[in-house]
């Protein structure tokens, strides 16, 4: 017996190493896209109009405010965590101090501008609710801003001095560097490479292995 049924076994193994190759590169693909491309979850790519006793309800602190400053560090994906910096005119629900920070997302990102703000407190900090806010300003004009400082009730002027240091908002809020976009994409491209480099490795690995077994066999005495 020659070890001529051997190579069909050699090839198949070739094969299957070769769809392993694509499999990793799609697999790699697919990474690729998903990071460049950046989820955006279903709740926060859309929302209906809310309610102006609901909102009053939910929120912890609401204030009519300038917002002076708007703190984007970036990210490769969106949403992503923004700050605002906000010079408090009256509060109207809660107590809040005369410059607080709020955090948010970037599709919530107001551009700078009069707002009514209902604002929730989160761990500690005040953070502002993108649906909201997309009826409340810049201005007051709006049937969702009157409707919010109606069923809020009057306002009163903000908490300076010691009392105001106490108050969620009025530290800044470090969000850090950000992720660069183009930083991400050159790991994701570098882990690809990499994973590709391995799957050749193994690929060669398993064929020199293979031919090394044939050569083997077809060296054996042939059975008489």
């Amino acid at each position: 017996m020659t070890g001529v049924s051997v190579v069909p076994r050699a090839s198949r193994r070739r094969a299957a190493g070769v769809r392993a190759l694509a499999a990793v590169a799609v697999v790699a693909a697919t990474l690729l896209g998903a990071t460049v491309g950046g989820p955006v979850p279903a709740a926060a790519a859309s929302c209906g109009m809310p309610v102006a006793g609901e909102v009053v309800a939910w929120a912890d602190v609401i204030v009519v405010g300038l917002i002076t400053e708007v703190d984007d560090p970036g990210a490769s994906y969106s949403p992503h965590p923004v700050s605002w910096t906000v010079e408090v005119a009256t509060v109207h629900k809660g107590q809040a101090p005369r410059v607080l920070h709020v955090a948010s997302d970037s599709l919530a990102m107001p551009s700078t501008g009069v707002y009514v703000l209902p604002l929730v407190v989160n761990d500690g900090r005040l953070e502002g609710d993108g649906c909201a806010l997309s009826g409340t300003g810049p201005g007051l004009g709006s049937d969702l801003a009157r409707g919010i400082l109606a069923a809020s009730g009057p306002g009163h002027a903000p908490a300076e001095g010691t009392a105001a240091t106490a108050l969620p908002g009025h530290a800044p809020i470090d969000l850090g560097q950000g992720w660069s976009p183009a930083g991400v994409v050159v790991a994701v491209l570098g882990a690809a490479v990499a994973l590709a480099l391995l799957a050749v490795a193994v690929v060669g690995l398993r064929r020199a292995r293979v031919e090394a077994r044939a050569r083997r066999v077809a060296m054996r005495p042939s059975a008489r």
